[in-house]
Order: C-alpha cells, then structure tokens, then sequence
C-alpha cells in the first residue's frame, strides 16, 4: 500500500467504519434501556455486551485510519496533483513585436 490514493481510500474507509461503529453502540443503547421511541428523557442505566464490542471496533478502526491519513496528508503537500504542472507547461509564448513598443 505505497501509493497515496491507496492511503486515502484506507483512512476514509477506517473512518466510516468508526462512524457505523458509534451508531451501532448507541442505538444499542438506547435500545437495552428502553429509550427508543420515547419522548421524554430518558437515562442510560446498562452498557449491553454489543455496543462495548463496537466501541472497541470504532476506537480500534479511527486508531488504525490515523497513519494512513497522516501519509496521505503527507504526500499531497509534498507531491502536488500533475495537472497543476501541466498548466504552466502550456503557456503559449506570443512573439515579441517591437512595433507595439
């Protein structure tokens, strides 16, 4: 995994994953606790087995994606897009005429 799309598409992957995560441990939640549904407020008295386990899923997943994001980060400063080259390469020299002087 050298290249910096690869990078990329790894960090955001392990970002979304993390947020599907979170969602999953507090729907899990709310639902052991009788919460959903419910108008008023509502206290969160037990931590169901699933949403510990997706806890640690989440943390481990935005654990994981944070090098590759730094690499990817990294590599877009130092090596800018190609295009952005290939613009300047493309200036068009106009012939100098003294007469306009």
């Amino acid at each position: 995994m050298s290249s910096r799309r690869a990078f990329g598409i790894f960090a955001l992957t392990a970002v979304i994953l993390a947020a599907i995560s979170f969602a999953v441990v507090d729907v899990s939640i709310a639902d052991a606790n009788g919460c959903i549904g419910v108008s008023e407020p509502c206290a969160d008295t037990s931590m169901p087995l699933v949403a510990t386990v997706f806890a640690s899923f989440g943390t481990l997943a935005l654990l994981l994606s944070v090098v590759p994001a730094i690499k990817w980060f990294m590599g877009a400063i130092h090596h800018p897009h190609p295009d952005a080259e290939l613009d300047s390469m493309r200036v068009v020299r106009v012939p100098f005429d003294e007469g306009e002087l």
